[in-house]
């Protein structure tokens, strides 16, 4: 497998998902927005126009692009829901999933 490959498709996304766990731990509010935010400079570089490209090549490149950021929202939403969840159910004195009969 070529190295590339490798970046492309292993590596980008799991550097989307850390980013997306860390926005998610220490965000107080808007993780989803904020993440994406913080993502977008490391994408353009990334996947930047470069010269010699044609508008279609450009577009191509839409996709990987929308996935690294829904990837990166996610994960950031799921954790502060996680943490937000733990808190809320710390200061009522339960644990998460216990019902009430």
């Amino acid at each position: 497998m070529h190295l590339s490959l490798m970046i492309r498709f292993i590596f980008d996304p799991m550097i989307a998902m850390l980013i997306g766990v860390l926005v998610g731990s220490f965000s107080k509010d808007h993780p989803a927005l904020t993440s994406i935010i913080g993502l977008v400079p490391w994408v353009l570089m990334l996947h930047g126009s470069r010269s010699g490209r044609s508008l279609g090549e450009n577009f191509a490149w839409l996709i990987p692009i929308l996935v690294y950021l829904v990837l990166a929202a996610g994960c950031a939403l799921m954790v502060w829901r996680f943490r937000y969840a733990r808190k809320v159910s710390k200061n009522a004195g339960g644990n998460i999933g216990m019902s009430y009969l």
